[in-house]
């Protein structure tokens, strides 16, 4: 699985690269404060990471945060008291 893995992750970056080389009309965008140039395949490829990124924090923050919450809260009802555990298991009251 890992193989297909790094397989898949060098064909996304080979594929990137060469969008990249093929979109080399320079472009300017203009930020009110600053301006940034550089060609539209690496303005694409950045807008692209910059959402992937955005979205994964989104992600953590709306789904994995709360269900880890969640999940440790119903641990915690679930566990044991210290007080009924016993060192050699339970005892009659007979």
């Amino acid at each position: 699985m890992r193989v297909i893995h790094a397989l898949m992750v060098l064909v996304f970056i080979l594929v990137g690269a060469s969008f990249a080389a093929l979109n080399t009309a320079p472009i300017t965008v203009d930020f009110y404060f600053n301006q940034l140039s550089a060609n539209s395949g690496f303005m694409v490829l950045f807008a692209m990471l910059a959402g992937a990124v955005l979205g994964a924090i989104a992600v953590i923050v709306g789904g994995v945060w709360p269900l880890r919450r969640r999940l440790k809260a119903l641990q915690r009802n679930v566990a044991i008291p210290e007080s009924s555990r016993t060192l050699n298991g339970p005892v009659d009251a007979a």
